[in-house]
């Protein structure tokens, strides 16, 4: 059994088909028994993806039911779904001021640090900023070790050249 910490760019492969959906199916599987943790902002996300799809026409209301549905149930029965917190706020606030990261972006990776520092190192998976995060275990220092991403490949893009406070794998798994 693994655990991991999937965003809403890697949850939504689960859900629509898109490059990297087959790899995303073969761990999210409940057969599989891995661990799947997502940030209750993901909740919301997720509904927002698929009501901008509709409105573009790319869904219709039937496929936005039943896909929200679907999710909806899965972020009950099957995700471990984590609030954030006060510290997770305080961390983003603190990654968005030192790295070229989005706001969900780092409310997303503030909640996979906070929930890498209660159970130990996992993958956070994400098609957004990196495709492949591994978090090492939490030190007394709180530092932790830094790995510059990869110049280029599939989704990254130069805001994400930077160094970021985790060990980045270099391989593509999504998108």
């Amino acid at each position: 059994m693994s655990v991991y910490f999937a965003d809403t760019s890697a949850i939504a492969k689960r859900y629509l088909p898109e490059v990297g959906s087959s790899w995303v199916q073969s761990w999210i599987d409940p057969a599989s028994e891995h661990v799947t943790i997502i940030s209750a902002l993901a909740t919301v996300e997720f509904v927002s993806l698929l009501a901008r799809r509709q409105r573009e026409g790319n869904a219709s209301q039937a496929d936005f039911n039943r896909l929200r549905q679907d999710f909806l149930f899965h972020a009950r029965h099957q995700y471990r779904v984590i609030a954030p917190r006060q510290g997770v706020l305080v961390q983003a606030r603190r990654l968005v001021a030192k790295h070229p990261l989005r706001t969900l972006d780092a409310l997303q990776l503030a909640s996979a640090l906070a929930a890498a520092g209660a159970i130990g190192a996992f993958p956070i998976l994400s098609a957004e900023i990196a495709n492949y995060w591994r978090l090492p275990p939490p030190r007394a220092s709180s530092q932790m070790t830094q790995t510059p991403i990869p110049e280029t490949g599939p989704g990254f893009t130069t805001r994400c050249r930077e160094r970021l406070p985790v060990t980045i794998e270099t391989r593509i798994v999504v998108k």
